[in-house]
């Protein structure tokens, strides 16, 4: 490796070490938790996209709009109409 080279590295991962903390600043985000069982993983995910989306919506639309199907579920019941 070449003294430039390591500089560069270095420089690289200086850089990289400050990211979360500058985007956080920017961006409201949590880390999910992905060690554990497949579902266990995937339930993290799922109550953290449930939490995000409360966030984006007043709370009164979050409540108008938990009865409005979701496009697999259309499709579902579309299939078994036909």
């Amino acid at each position: 490796m070449t003294p430039t080279s390591l500089g560069a590295a270095t420089a690289s991962s200086r850089s990289r070490r400050g990211t979360p903390s500058s985007l956080k600043e920017t961006f409201h985000y949590h880390f999910i938790n992905a060690q554990g069982a497949i579902a266990e993983v995937e339930q993290n995910i799922l109550k953290e996209l449930d939490y995000q989306s409360t966030l984006e919506l007043d709370p009164r639309t979050v409540d108008r709009l938990r009865h409005v199907p979701v496009a697999n579920e259309i499709i579902v019941h579309a299939a078994r109409n036909s």
